[in-house]
């Protein structure tokens, strides 16, 4: 499946939304979550934003986001969906997908389990042209 397949998965999946919340620590300063290579990036490509995160053994992708960060999700049939990180807030043509060892997967960020070694990647994504 695309990551652009996915996304769309994922909105048509809102429209059956169950709850939308935002939890995490906007006030934790990014050097007290030790392990976690938690640094954004502005790289060449359509990604302006990129967080790098350390996977936890039995800690789910979007749980290691929390720990270190205001997140903001929606939750649907088909599992959270992150629509702002911090004060970077997903509209018409962006989004917050994630990636575990440089492989995108299938699945919402709430059920996915990192081991320790993951690295896992939120990249703020422009999608189309």
């Amino acid at each position: 499946m695309n990551v652009t397949r996915f996304i769309m998965l994922l909105l048509v999946a809102l429209a059956c939304q169950s709850g939308v919340g935002c939890s995490g620590r906007a006030d934790k300063a990014k050097q007290d979550a030790p392990g976690s290579a938690d640094t954004a990036q502005t790289p060449a490509s359509r990604d302006s934003i990129v967080i790098e995160l350390a996977g936890k053994d039995s800690v789910s992708v979007f749980d290691l986001l929390r720990e270190s960060y205001a997140v903001c999700y929606q939750s649907t049939v088909g599992g959270v969906f992150v629509k702002q990180i911090d004060s970077a807030k997903s509209g018409t043509s962006v989004f917050w997908i994630y990636s575990v060892n440089d492989s995108m997967p299938n699945v919402a960020a709430d059920r996915f389990i990192t081991h320790t070694g993951d690295r896992v990647k939120w990249y703020f994504r422009k999608m189309g042209k």
